[in-house]
């Protein structure tokens, strides 16, 4: 059982998509099934970070290992992280940390603070997972792959995760409704994240 990724731009937005396999070598042809296309107004967000030196690693790319990591749970398959973006401070010389990065205070974006991007409800948060020590990934599991997070609902079908965030920075808890720049707590180096 293989999972299959591909990439196809199109000029336009088709009703809905089906996928049918064809095996030169062997004839065989396998059709999957259709699906409609959803079709709704872009959302238009914030900036979840303030300052200046950002730059988007990990994404937004179809080449980024966000794009292709494939979760298999209960035997179903999720592209969870299709959309993520890790984020990082460069500076002029177009490094991400100051002295020699052993501790996550040498790094830029550490400890900067983490804003909603729109005005939504907090709908899911864990707080609790440890730092990291900067260099090493410990073994994740799917409970602490985002390590601290907070997911707040944007309404409409719309949804903003944001992981790695410092243990006890986080400033909401489930419920609460935040306005557009409020911030939410701060990024570090937790979860899946060296």
């Amino acid at each position: 059982d293989t999972a299959i990724r591909i990439w196809i731009e199109l000029n336009s937005v088709p009703a809905n998509l089906s996928h049918k396999l064809y095996f030169a070598n062997s004839g065989y042809t396998v059709s999957g099934a259709s699906t409609p296309v959803i079709v709704k107004p872009l959302l238009k967000i914030s900036p979840p970070l303030r300052g200046e030196g950002w730059v988007a690693m990990n994404g937004p790319s179809n080449l980024n290992p966000h794009r292709s990591a494939i979760f298999e749970l209960n035997g179903l398959r999720y592209i969870a992280q299709r959309y993520a973006v890790d984020w990082v401070i460069v500076d002029g010389n177009g490094s991400w940390k100051a002295n020699n990065g052993s501790v996550n205070s040498d790094y830029y974006a550490y400890g900067k603070d983490v804003l909603a991007v729109g005005d939504g409800t907090v709908v899911n948060m864990q707080d609790g997972v440890p730092d990291n020590v900067p260099g090493t990934i410990p073994p994740v599991h799917l409970s602490t792959l985002g390590g601290n997070f907070i997911v707040l609902d944007l309404h409409n079908g719309y949804y903003a995760f944001y992981g790695h965030m410092i243990p006890g920075s986080i400033t909401v808890k489930n419920g609460d409704n935040v306005s557009v720049g409020q911030v939410m707590g701060r990024l570090g180096n937790v979860g899946n994240s060296n």
